[in-house]
């Protein structure tokens, strides 16, 4: 038989390829002139700078590690995690643009910077202070010059300037003034100043490189390189044996040894030159690139094409800080990837105690790789043995009890020993097989070892020397393999089939056949973990039926953990290995990237991994522990290391003094998350109260959330306790908060005027049919209706700019640091997959495509995500992730009007539309404008109409219509009864003749012209156009419309004045606010969104009266913020409402609400 080409390959590659990863103090080869875009790189965030620059050219680290110093041309900022912040010149003349060269943290907390300016300034407590050299705007004649600082470990603090630092006695003397640290001058002119190592260097624009005695201040030694005529250089940074610098014509590596000749590593203008600690570099020319042990890559964000940094900064939290020329970058920097030979395979992967892992390869080889990613080969087979099988996997390892490496490969059975491999035993196969081959392969603590085959379900045990069959599991009529084998600590083999797992020990058992997962067919792969590292199960098995199930064992009887009836397990069909991790807990590798379990092994479930990093998203074929915060993951030829972050999330909660005493019904808390180890926005606070508050957030987000507490008791004392995460999967512990609530003797009139009102209701429910609140407000209080507005928190407009873009057009006037941008996203991208996801979700609902009505909510999870990739440029992303909750207003142009906004992620854990409460509005059409509504009599008219003659109302719709009157009714708020056998008629001239119109029922639109989309009455059926003709031409005040039916905020086109081709527009076009579902809602859901909704506008409570006799003014929520609420309602009742709470929009200013005053 021929030698395939991959096994030449493999057996030609020395065993040099164990060091192929250069040592930290080797240098990469040069930058090749044309290299790919990484596809994929990881996880970045932008964050904007507010400052007129943007162009970042400095990056300090606080010595707590909280916080970030950013320098620019323009001046200086701070991030801490949550915001940006920029601060105050002190005193206020003194502003003017700072070109920041170097900036250091002093031991009192503040900060020295150095400028290009030819000053000193001191920052702290958000205040920027001159030093020296303060050259204010319009002064003319600034000079120039560069100061450089550095700091030791001891608090030595060291200066110095390209204009020679000991003549400026005058900036002395003032540095010496303003700090406590020990001061020393760098006696030589320099631009750059930092610790290589142990050693104080300091570089000229020149090129000229000293190393400086640390006790005078004096070069002991110098060289210099070359930067080339007409060149300088740039920016300069440290690492342990080299100075790496950019100039105008080269990246340069300049080794300390001036023995040692400087290295170029790329031609061109560089801007920045950057080395981690462990070696990897990074470049900055025409476009940011990366070095790592498998050669240089372009590294960007993706979806905003190439970037260039003026400098970079590893702050040891797995985050790469990158100062562009347009801001602030943060990437996540978790992953090592080691690549074997291109040809070659992994085929299985084994923890070892030091944190490396132990890979074996196709071609029959066994490596080990360590931490550092330094590989060394442990088995090269003498002669290159393919068998014929198709299915044959490669050189599978086991680890024996002793803690010996044992690797089963066509070249035979191998113990793979200290001094040498030793062969024990043959393939169990004829290599001339062409079905079977060997799938799994497992060693007892005893020493037994056994192998399981594919395309059969034997299972092969060494005795004596020889295979024998020692066990036959079930099989599968449309194929068999024993997927996955273990021996427990008591010598029991467990031995995965198709549809069962085969039990062989002191008893013989098997447990299953497993009802097949509907994912897919039933396959031949298998995974298993003993233990399981799951409460509740003592070992977890995943085979050809495709779920995962967990066993537990009593004495030595193995049996299977029995799961809630209707089990859906959240999981990809194909599970191909576990991993039990001592920090993480059960992990999957997958077809569809890396699972955690969480939960117990009874009411758990699988929760993806891919928001940590896109490449936990990725297939996965093996997935090893590595050190306590470490993984090992492989596929195909790369094996990749990836590093989480631990730490301790922070959280500061803002409210009531602690045990304090409040004197009102409602309080709100602010959430910050500050730190910066991971994300603001994937950092979650999950928030109990004691006791219960109704309708509080139970769960928020970062970078900062508020939460609401309403219709707090009196004499109530209440505890608040968030629990924080990162998106690290590091805890917090939980922080608590208590405050009493004891309300004043006038705002709890029951106190005093109980028996008072009890002797006036009587009369009142005599004189009136609405009740004793009605009467007050209408006849005694003389209370008037009206509307009010605010400002919206966010404002965001979408326009098609051109043939090619759409403009994102994003102000926030209320966030912490004034933000307003405008940036282009390609139409192509927003007119592709976005576009395909509203009529997705409708088919879904409408049952078209994947019938079952479970399913939605993965469908819905599907379409955010989508959105978020595709639709929202990432700065209006970052944008909308400042704020937990708000007002957002959203103008749309007329071509854009699909555009499913609401049901985007922005990173954060819940959608927009559970966020934010959005108000649509049209561009170039006038819309809603309520500001006429003045009125006595607050008018409501509810059609729920009886479909058939012979039959009464739906259930669920006559109790919506009296849920609905009830909650109006509170605020005395007049009913325009409508009998449910109602004339098209009377149903138009209640619509005309109310200010809040209600339909409750069925509606129906029609996709080929929306204008004939209707409502069901009766024996007849009211059109859309036939509305939008009432409402233009017929006397009305109608302030809003909610047609709780299917399909009716579906626009299939968008017209001015008459020419309506749906209930929005019908409705809009003549100056009503609008409410409408996009696809078909679920009838048990209806209701109880249409009164969650009411009972937000309407609230009512005892403090109601009392503030009637005050004549203050009443006031419930805004339309858009009850619609939130109500869908928060909505979805807390059942996990399968997704459908009908994600359903509804609302056409208009999103802070309009009712008054009554």
């Amino acid at each position: 038989m021929g030698m395939p080409g991959w096994i030449r390959l493999a057996m030609a590659v020395p065993a040099l390829l164990g060091v192929r990863l250069s040592l930290a103090s080797e240098l990469p080869p040069p930058l090749p002139a044309d290299l790919a875009l990484k596809s994929v790189t990881g996880v970045w965030q932008f964050i904007p700078v507010p400052l007129p620059e943007q162009n970042i050219t400095h990056l300090a680290l606080s010595r707590k590690n909280d916080r970030l110093f950013l320098g620019t041309r323009d001046g200086v900022a701070s991030y801490d995690g949550v915001a940006v912040q920029v601060p105050d010149f002190v005193p206020s003349g003194s502003r003017q643009s700072i070109i920041v060269k170097s900036m250091v943290e002093v031991g009192d907390g503040a900060v020295i910077v150095g400028s290009a300016n030819d000053s000193l300034w001191r920052w702290k407590d958000k205040q920027l202070s001159p030093l020296y050299g303060a050259c204010p705007r319009g002064s003319g004649g600034c000079p120039t010059g560069d100061w450089a600082l550095a700091r030791s470990q001891a608090g030595t603090l060291y200066v110095a300037s390209s204009r020679f630092a000991l003549q400026q006695t005058e900036a002395l003397s003032a540095l010496r003034a303003a700090v406590s640290d020990v001061v020393i001058p760098v006696a030589t002119s320099a631009s750059f100043l930092g610790f290589a190592g142990e050693a104080l260097v300091a570089v000229s624009q020149g090129g000229e490189v000293s190393i400086i005695d640390k006790t005078s201040g004096k070069p002991s030694s110098a060289r210099r390189f070359d930067v080339r005529p007409n060149a300088f250089v740039r920016s300069v940074s440290f690492s342990a044996d080299y100075i790496f610098a950019g100039t105008d014509s080269k990246c340069v590596a300049v080794p300390l040894d001036p023995a040692e000749a400087p290295t170029d590593l790329a031609a061109g203008n560089c801007r920045a030159a950057y080395r981690q600690t462990d070696g990897t570099t990074w470049l900055s020319t025409n476009a940011l690139y990366r070095n790592e042990a498998h050669g240089w890559n372009e590294w960007s964000p993706g979806s905003v094409g190439s970037i260039s940094a003026n400098s970079l900064l590893d702050d040891g939290m797995s985050n790469i800080w990158v100062a562009s020329t347009s801001g602030l970058w943060r990437y996540l920097d978790l992953s090592r990837e080691y690549r074997f030979a291109p040809d070659d395979k992994i085929a299985s992967v084994l923890a070892d105690s030091g944190g490396g892992a132990i890979v074996g390869m196709m071609s029959g080889r066994v490596w080990h790789v360590d931490q550092k990613l330094r590989a060394l080969p442990l088995f090269s087979p003498k002669q290159a043995i393919l068998p014929a099988s198709a299915y044959y996997q490669g050189a599978l390892l086991a680890k024996g009890n002793d803690g010996v490496t044992w690797s089963l490969s066509a070249d035979g059975l191998f113990k793979i020993a200290a001094d040498a491999p030793e062969r024990v035993a043959d393939y169990p196969l004829p290599i001339s097989e062409g079905s079977r081959a060997v799938a799994s392969f497992a060693v007892s603590s005893s020493g037994e070892i056994c192998a399981g085959l594919s395309w059969s379900t034997d299972v092969l045990c060494l005795r004596g020397g020889r295979w024998e069959n020692v066990l036959e599991a079930p099989s599968y009529i449309g194929g068999s393999a024993i997927g996955a084998l273990v021996f427990d600590d008591q010598g029991t083999l467990l031995s995965v089939g198709p549809l069962t797992v085969s039990l062989k020990g002191r008893h013989e058992l098997t447990l299953g056949p497993f009802e097949p997962s509907p994912f897919g067919n039933v396959n031949l792969f298998g995974a298993v973990a003993l233990p399981a590292n799951v409460a509740g199960a003592d070992a977890v098995v995943s085979g050809g039926w495709g779920r995962t199930i967990f066993l537990k064992r009593a004495d030595d009887t193995w049996s299977i953990v029995e799961r809630p009836a209707g089990d859906g397990q959240e999981q990809p069909y194909l599970i191909r290995s576990f991993a039990a991790h001592p920090r993480y807990g059960l992990l999957a590798a997958t077809d569809a990237g890396i699972y955690r379990w969480e939960g117990s092994a009874r009411d758990g479930q699988w929760r993806s991994l891919r928001n940590i990093d896109p490449r936990l998203g990725l297939g996965v074929d093996h997935i090893i522990p590595g050190t306590d915060n470490s993984l090992w993951i492989a596929s195909g030829p790369s094996l990749t290391r990836i590093t989480l972050p631990i730490s301790e999330p922070k959280i500061d909660i803002s409210g009531p003094a602690e045990g304090g005493v409040i004197d009102r019904t409602a309080i709100a808390y602010t959430i910050n998350f500050p730190g910066l180890v991971g994300l603001p926005s994937r950092k979650t606070a999950t928030v109990s109260y004691d006791p219960p508050i109704p309708n509080a957030a139970r769960s928020v987000s970062g970078p900062t959330a508020r939460i609401d507490l309403t219709d707090l008791g009196d004499q109530e004392t209440y505890k608040v306790q968030p629990i924080v995460t990162d998106g690290f999967l590091n805890s917090a512990t939980p922080v608590g908060s208590k405050f009493s609530v004891r309300l004043p003797f006038y705002q709890n009139p029951y106190k005093l005027s109980l028996a008072i009102l009890a002797l006036v209701a009587l009369p009142l429910i005599i004189v009136t049919r609405r009740g004793p609140t009605g009467f007050l407000l209408r006849r005694v209080g003389g209370l008037r209706w009206s509307t009010a507005k605010d400002d919206p928190q966010l404002a965001l407009e979408i326009d098609e700019v051109g043939e090619d873009a759409v403009r994102f057009e994003v102000e926030a006037p209320a966030a912490i640091n004034l933000i307003r941008l405008a940036v282009d996203a390609p139409k192509a991208r927003i007119e592709g997959l976005p576009k395909e996801a509203l009529p997705f979700l409708v088919s879904i609902a409408e049952g078209q495509a994947f019938g079952d009505r479970e399913e939605f909510d993965t469908a819905l999870q599907r379409v955010s995500e989508v959105l978020y990739d595709e639709a929202l440029p990432e700065s209006v992303r970052f944008t909308t992730s400042q704020f937990e909750s708000g007002a957002m207003s959203l103008d749309l142009s007329k071509s854009l009007l699909w555009f499913p906004l609401e049901l985007a992620s922005d990173g954060q854990r819940d959608p927009l539309l559970l966020r934010y409460a959005i108000g649509r509005t049209v561009s170039g059409d006038t819309l809603a404008d309520a500001d006429g509504l003045r009125t006595s009599r607050l008018k409501v008219a509810i059609v729920a109409p009886q479909l058939e003659p012979d039959q009464e109302q739906l259930p669920h719709v006559k109790a919506e219509a009296q849920n609905v009157a009830d909650a109006v009714r509170a605020w005395g708020a007049e009913i325009i009864v409508v009998s449910p056998a109602a004339t098209k008629a009377q149903v138009l001239e209640a619509l005309c003749g109310s200010h809040l119109f209600h339909y409750a029922g069925h509606a129906e639109f029609d996709p080929l012209d929306a204008g004939e989309s209707f409502l069901p009455l009766l024996n007849d059926r009211l059109t859309a156009k036939e509305v939008a003709e009432a409402l233009s031409t017929r006397p009305n005040q109608l302030l809003l419309a909610f047609i709780n039916g299917c399909g009716t905020s579906r626009e299939a086109s968008w017209e001015r004045a008459e020419d309506v081709y749906g209930f929005a527009s019908a409705f809009l076009n003549n100056a009503s606010f609008f409410i409408g579902s996009q696809w078909p809602i679920q009838d048990e859901f209806a209701a109880p969104f249409a009164t969650a909704f009411y009972r937000q506008i309407f609230p009512t409570s005892y403090g109601l009266w009392w503030r009637l006799i005050r004549r203050d003014e009443l006031s419930g929520l805004s339309f858009a913020e009850s619609l939130r609420q109500a869908r928060h309602a909505v979805r807390e009742m059942s996990f399968t409402s997704d459908q009908t709470w994600s359903s509804y929009v609302f056409y208009g200013d999103p802070t309009r609400r009712l008054v009554l005053g």
